[in-house]
């Protein structure tokens, strides 16, 4: 698909799309805690995990390629720091480091592991501006990031 076409596609999309950065934030977020929700071994609410990605996937519609990655980073890297919340701690009593430190270094481990959501947002709405379908869209930028990371 061209140029012409990808931005003909974006401009018939509708008024709602995409969505202002204050909108979009809240729904990556969303999928973060709806992730976490239904993790097994935390709060265990399986049922969740049925509507964790929607979110996401609504924020990053329409988005140019670098802002979905900034927005998938973002959801990662509150869906690292829930999931890596015990990590903090733990580094602490074992590794004799301060407490900055170990914000630190948990920090950067969770910036890492986001990521790959932001290669997930990114490979998303490059996907998208060629005319591929969502839902097809979704399921392949889940595993090729999977798999690419």
């Amino acid at each position: 698909m061209g140029t012409e076409a990808a931005s003909a596609s974006r401009s018939t999309r509708g008024a709602i799309f995409p969505l202002p950065i204050k909108w979009a934030l809240p729904l990556a977020a969303l999928t973060a805690v709806l992730y976490f929700i239904a993790f097994p071994g935390v709060i265990d609410w399986w049922p969740t995990a049925l509507i964790t990605w929607p979110p996401l996937f609504l924020a990053l519609r329409g988005q140019t390629p670098q802002r979905a990655a900034w927005i998938g980073l973002f959801s990662g890297f509150v869906m690292s720091w829930e999931g890596f919340w015990w990590l903090n701690e733990m580094l602490r009593n074992f590794s004799g480091f301060n407490v900055f430190l170990c914000g630190l270094f948990t920090t950067i481990l969770c910036a890492y592991q986001a990521g790959r959501y932001a290669l997930m947002g990114w490979l998303y709405a490059r996907a998208r501006d060629r005319g591929w379908p969502a839902a097809v869209v979704m399921a392949a930028v889940f595993v090729a990031s999977e798999q690419l990371y």
